[in-house]
């Protein structure tokens, strides 16, 4: 069991190496990312309501000189925001929402192969026990499938960043 046990701890420690150093970039990259398109939707998400101190300023200043109304200052109008600004908004709330959700799956499988590569104290037997059963674990619940969305996933949420930059 003490030779079975080594093997396995090198095995683990290759395979979830390269786990946890794809993870790292995923979080570094989805993070810088997400700050980003934050910085983006912060400075578009005015375009979807009226700019009422403008439009207060133009009715301020008409009944102040004892003007009419200009056609188009009617601060009952309903304001309809441009399509071009709904599709823009849209498509980078979808891109921050799916890069947040990389970098939260990101940091569950860092954790899920810490917890994986924890070794408990006992013997040999018990530890190629406990391996076993955890490794059981990443396999039924699809670990490395899930490892492998994930920048798929960020790349998704790149595209829709580029095309909220070509809607404007």
């Amino acid at each position: 069991w003490t030779t079975y046990a080594k093997e396995a701890s090198e095995y683990d420690q290759r395979i979830t190496g390269d786990w946890n150093e794809s993870m790292d970039v995923l979080l570094i990259f989805a993070g810088l990312f997400s700050s980003v398109v934050t910085t983006f939707i912060q400075v578009s998400w005015p375009w979807l309501s009226a700019d009422n101190p403008a439009l207060t300023a133009k009715i301020l200043y008409a009944q102040a000189h004892g003007l009419p109304l200009p056609q188009g200052l009617d601060p009952s109008a309903d304001f309809v925001p441009p399509s071009w600004a709904i599709r823009t908004n849209v498509a980078w709330m979808a891109s921050l929402v799916l890069s947040l959700a990389v970098a939260t799956f990101a940091m569950l499988s860092k954790s899920w192969i810490r917890e994986y590569m924890r070794v408990l104290p006992a013997a040999p037997y018990d530890q190629a026990h406990h391996r076993q059963f955890r490794l059981e674990g990443i396999r039924q619940w699809s670990m490395g499938s899930i490892m492998e969305v994930l920048p798929i996933l960020l790349h998704a949420s790149f595209v829709l960043f580029c095309w909220g930059l070509v809607e404007m």
